[in-house]
């Protein structure tokens, strides 16, 4: 398949493989490997320097994202996608910590993760466009500048084999149809959520005590808001000349939205002097009632659109009993395969 059709997801089937020929290829061991869409903790003051309001946000943060259905659709599939938003992650957290106190080792890491997210699926640069416009907006030293640059050019450069070959395969997206209006609004609805979330003082207060460190304007809307608008707006874009959107291409940019709503949960808490035992679950709760019709119909058959396996199981069950021809649409070549 990498070689005719799936070069983009090669790394990930060699890691499934990997997988199933250790524990077998069941339902639970595919739950156990998407276990690592477990994200790490973006190493950000989500809340000021109250230790209270930082555990309030970084719980709120964890529990935004596990209550977007986006998230909670390909935390189910066995695709790739949830693994490329850890890496992500992941590679967000060592670019701060890189930038709090550089060395070749934390640049190093920072390189690696971006690399091992672009070979599970390259539209995971747009987010390393995120971290570029951090980099513009918080004005390193020149030190902290060519240590992220250098980074970004050594994970590019590496990723370009898997970009280059993938190109030959490129009818394989030939499916995706142009901007909708669902797609568009919904862009802009979290994007102007994701900014009006900057504007609350807990998003903007600094990592360092000390305003004149060359790290001084690094926090966590400089971090967030890029992560969750870059990758959205700038597929978008992409896709007025070519459609490629599909939500689950820049899955990840739901982790900065999701973060920013980490810090609306601490700013209510602290306008209102509300304990997190209480107000996370009432969160919870609320937000769970809101989706409750999205949730319920992403758990039905309905809502599996390539249910290449009762095809399968349709065709197994006639094959022998007359001849016939099966009209398989050209754009479903996920059909064909199965």
């Amino acid at each position: 398949m990498v070689g005719q059709v799936d070069v983009v997801h090669g790394l990930y089937y060699a890691v499934m493989h990997g997988v199933f020929a250790l524990f077998g290829d069941s339902l639970v061991t595919l739950r156990f490997a998407l276990g690592a869409r477990r994200c790490h903790r973006v190493r950000t003051d989500c809340a000021g320097r109250s230790p209270a309001l930082k555990v309030l946000g970084r719980g709120g943060a964890g529990l935004a994202l596990a209550t977007i259905p986006a998230v909670q659709e390909y935390a189910q599939e066995g695709r790739p996608y949830a693994l490329v938003l850890a890496f992500v992650v992941l590679a967000t957290r060592l670019l701060v910590g890189a930038l709090e106190r550089p060395d070749s080792r934390r640049w190093a890491g920072y390189a690696a993760t971006v690399l091992i997210a672009a070979w599970l699926n390259w539209f995971s640069l747009l987010a390393l466009a995120a971290h570029g416009v951090t980099i513009v907006y918080i004005r390193p030293d020149r030190a902290r500048y060519a240590g992220w640059v250098l980074a970004a050019s050594v994970a590019v450069v590496a990723a370009l084999p898997v970009i280059l070959t993938s190109q030959a395969q490129v009818s394989q997206v030939s499916w995706i149809k142009p901007l909708g209006l669902s797609t568009v609004l919904g862009v802009l609805i979290t994007v102007t959520i994701a900014a009006l979330s900057t504007r609350l003082p807990h998003a903007r207060v600094s990592q360092s005590m000390q305003e004149e460190a060359p790290h001084a304007r690094l926090n966590l809307a400089a971090v967030a808001f890029p992560l969750c608008a870059v990758p959205q707006v700038g597929l978008a874009l992409i896709s007025l000349v070519k459609p490629l959107y599909i939500t689950r291409y820049v899955l990840f940019a739901y982790v900065g939205l999701a973060l920013l709503i980490g810090v609306l949960l601490a700013t209510i808490a602290a306008r209102f002097r509300t304990h997190a035992c209480v107000l996370l679950p009432a969160a919870v709760v609320l937000a769970l009632l809101a989706l409750l019709p999205i949730e319920l119909r992403l758990r039905t058959e309905q809502s599996r659109v390539d249910d290449v396996l009762t095809a399968a199981a349709t065709v197994g069950r006639l094959r022998d009993t007359a001849d016939g021809v099966l009209y398989i649409p050209a754009a479903r070549r996920d059909t064909a395969l199965v």
